[in-house]
């Protein structure tokens, strides 16, 4: 999940909530982003605006069945690899692919 920064949030808890929103994911997100990555976005007028996505760890505690975007959304779990495929932009392949969850 992607999405703006939020006035009343910190970018860490803005991310955790579009995990929720988007997936229905719930859990603990660390406050240090773990990676970044560009991408276009191309905007309802046409216009053409260049992004840069911070991504987070969270440790994924609860998945709800009903999420904000449950009706247009189906949350999936995926291997590391197999998530990856599934992402069209170059750089976020490769910080999934590189990712290292720390060992407890």
């Amino acid at each position: 999940p992607k999405g703006w920064p939020m006035d009343d949030r910190s970018l860490s808890k803005a991310a955790a909530a579009e995990a929720f929103e988007e997936a229905g994911a719930k859990g603990k997100i660390k406050k240090k982003p773990v990676g970044s990555y560009k991408y276009t976005k191309t905007r309802k007028n046409g216009d053409l605006l260049e992004c840069e996505a911070l991504a987070y760890e969270m440790e994924v505690s609860d998945i709800k069945k009903k999420f904000p975007e449950s009706d247009i959304r189906t949350a999936r779990w995926f291997s590391k690899k197999e998530a990856a495929n599934h992402v069209a932009f170059k750089q976020l392949r490769k910080l999934i692919r590189d990712f290292q969850p720390p060992k407890n």
